[in-house]
């Protein structure tokens, strides 16, 4: 082999079929499996080729000769088989060596940057509802008692994630670099979407508010994925292995965001404080001056209505005059809502306007 050659790492291989990777190199090998249908497929050639040997690999870094040597030796030992026996032949011989060529360079070149991140990165949210944006500015909540992990690779190669607990998560849309959330037991694989994620002792839940999301089993080498979109839930039951979907009916399910939340907490007493205004104001045939715009709602959780807008305006030297905008449309997190009204400032030479919140209404439940 030439020595500029990178040595295929069938360590990782045959560790993984021999069931002597640790913990947190199996959950790479896992994950990396199912990135794509193609892996599943390359792996699966390689199990063949194991599985038909009857031997154990170790995790030792042999290079291909070396492992296909071993393999023809054990094979020669063995006639009795009829295994043994058809693989006799040249030129199967021949074919065998090119699959190990194949499958190793493939996987080395696919499994050398999916090494499981290390814990750079730890978010715990204590006895308090966190929040917190990742550095592809998407937006995760964390439930009490719950912790998310990434590397500082995260955003760079891939973005991935490890949670302990539950996690409601807003990801930004990125095509290139898919978004996975790890448990235990399971794999959330997404581009950009909205979901939550609930894991306890027996049952991970996955429940989709916005796009796509692929749900597997972390330990998926059967090629197992479930599909679940907007108004879905899935679960997966541990000790069974049984993965169910169903249509939402309870759409409270994230509402402990709201509760212990310190953030939230903010948001209801001081709705002001979370709304701003976006006008402008100008005179029609009538010489009527009239105000319009936007009222935006920057609150991560609070919806409000019933808002108040008081708008302040003159002509030019003269006093002030004040009135005020009912707006009873309901304004989300995160969204605006339109308005506009016609001012009592008729024939006048208005220069001054001004559009502020007075007061809203925060909706509960």
């Amino acid at each position: 082999m030439n020595a500029d050659t990178p040595t295929p790492r069938w360590n990782k291989i045959s560790a993984y079929l021999s069931g002597e990777l640790e913990p947190a190199e199996r959950l790479a090998f896992e994950s990396w499996l199912q990135d794509s249908e193609e892996n599943q497929h390359v792996f699966e050639e390689a199990k063949k080729i194991w599985t038909s040997s009857r031997l154990k690999l170790t995790s030792a870094d042999y290079g291909t000769d070396t492992e296909l040597t071993r393999l023809m030796e054990r094979l020669q030992h063995d006639r009795r088989s009829e295994n043994v026996r058809f693989l006799q032949s040249p030129w199967l011989r021949v074919a065998a060596a090119v699959i190990f060529l194949v499958v190793g360079a493939w996987f080395y070149t696919q499994f050398q940057g999916t090494s499981i991140p290390s814990s750079d990165f730890i978010h715990a949210a204590g006895d308090k509802v966190a929040t917190l944006y990742l550095p592809d500015s998407s937006r995760v909540w964390l439930n009490t008692g719950s912790r998310i992990s990434y590397s500082k690779d995260f955003n760079v190669t891939e973005r991935r994630i490890y949670l302990e607990g539950e996690g409601y998560f807003e990801v930004r849309s990125d095509s290139t670099r898919p978004f996975r959330v790890l448990t235990k037991t399971t794999i959330t694989r997404v581009v950009g979407t909205e979901f939550n994620v609930k894991e306890t002792d027996t049952l991970t839940t996955l429940t989709v508010k916005e796009g796509k999301v692929n749900f597997s089993r972390m330990d998926n080498t059967r090629g197992e994925v479930l599909r679940v979109v907007h108004g879905e839930q899935a679960t997966f039951h541990h000790p069974h292995q049984i993965f169910k979907k169903s249509v939402i009916t309870n759409y409270a399910y994230a509402g402990w965001r709201r509760t212990n939340n310190p953030a939230f907490e903010k948001e209801k007493q001081d709705p002001v404080a979370f709304l701003t205004t976006r006008y402008a104001w100008r005179k029609d045939r009538a010489h009527q001056s009239e105000v319009y715009g936007q009222v935006w709602n920057h609150a991560e959780l609070a919806t409000y209505k019933n808002v108040i807008l008081k708008v302040t305006y003159a002509a030019a030297g003269g006093k002030p005059k004040t009135m005020r905008i009912k707006t009873e449309q309901v304004i989300y997190p995160g969204q605006p809502i339109d308005f506009r009204k016609k001012l009592r400032d008729l024939s006048a030479a208005t220069s001054y306007l001004k559009v502020e919140v007075e007061s809203a209404e925060l909706i509960s439940g």
